[in-house]
């Protein structure tokens, strides 16, 4: 199952030698930036989205498009934002660049590019809702620790994507995750990949972290790392409903953990969510990033 040594340091050093690696919109930066204060105006948000013309017309294309049942047309962008409100304005941006950064990817029968975005998306809602019932202050960030959390999987797919393709077949026919799967082939993660992206574009520290280490959470970074923290779980969730690029189902729910007893002694208020309530929790936010992910492949389509 593993590659030699000499393919999988090969790896990392074509990373190194990519020199038309794109670059992050200023539109993001600006947004990422200006979204951690404490008082949000879209007044604000307008002036930085205007910045962007083509993100400007797929807002208003986005907002004029039947999904809201409007009966008039908005061609004001400060009107539309608000209709949109914050959760989906973010969406689009996020995903209106990483679009274009990563346009000329290849779909093929492994990696399904709808999906991740709904992987995506649906991680980043669900971790905002639970970060939201936790009162975590940086809630916000959360959202936006899900939308590029898994950022990684688009360089490998875009840079190395034969590589990609026998991942996913070593992940199908023993039965692993992709991230196993992943180190037995290259010795080398999309959580991996994702840091040395979000590092060449001078991401924030806090979202760096995430990308590298969504995956990890023990007892101590519960409390250290809440981000971190509430996007493992959103991420959690999201695989065990389907909404992923696994092969290979996921089993064990993280409500039936240990971990999971710690992070309710932390966050108290999460044990609101019984059984019950908690599937229901995930499935509205699931079908939500869903429905959310059709108006955007909708809108794509017509152009």
């Amino acid at each position: 199952m593993n590659s030699s040594v000499n393919e999988q340091l090969d790896i990392r050093k074509e990373l190194e030698t990519i020199t038309d690696l794109p670059t992050l919109p200023h539109v993001i930066v600006q947004l990422m930036s200006y979204l951690d204060e404490p008082d949000v105006e879209f007044k604000r948000i307008a002036q930085i989205i205007q910045e962007d013309p083509p993100l400007v017309a797929q807002m208003l294309k986005i907002v004029n498009s039947g999904f809201y049942g409007l009966p008039n047309s908005i061609d004001d962008l400060h009107q539309a934002l608000v209709i949109l409100g914050l959760d989906e304005i973010q969406t689009i941006v996020f995903a209106d660049s990483v679009y274009s950064i990563f346009y000329n990817i290849h779909e093929n029968d492994f990696f399904d590019y709808q999906l991740f975005w709904q992987h995506s998306i649906g991680t980043a809602r669900l971790g905002y809702a639970l970060a939201s019932l936790a009162t975590l202050p940086q809630k916000r960030t959360v959202y936006t620790a899900g939308l590029l959390h898994d950022i990684g999987r688009l360089v490998i797919q875009l840079y190395f994507p034969e590589h990609y393709r026998h991942i996913f077949a070593i992940a199908h026919e023993h039965q692993l995750d992709l991230l196993t799967a992943e180190v037995s082939h290259l010795n080398f993660t999309h959580t991996e990949a994702g840091y040395w992206i979000a590092e060449k574009w001078n991401l924030p520290d806090t979202l760096k972290d995430v990308i590298l280490n969504h995956h990890n959470l023990d007892e101590e970074t519960i409390t250290t790392n809440p981000i971190n923290t509430f996007i493992h779980i959103a991420n959690e969730f999201a695989r065990l409903w389907g909404n992923t690029l696994e092969v290979t189902p996921v089993t064990i729910s993280i409500e039936n953990t240990e971990l999971w007893h710690h992070i309710t002694d932390t966050y108290p208020s999460l044990k609101s969510l019984q059984v019950k309530d908690l599937i229901q929790f995930v499935d509205l936010r699931m079908e939500e990033a869903d429905a959310f992910v059709q108006k955007l492949k909708q809108t794509r389509t017509d152009e």
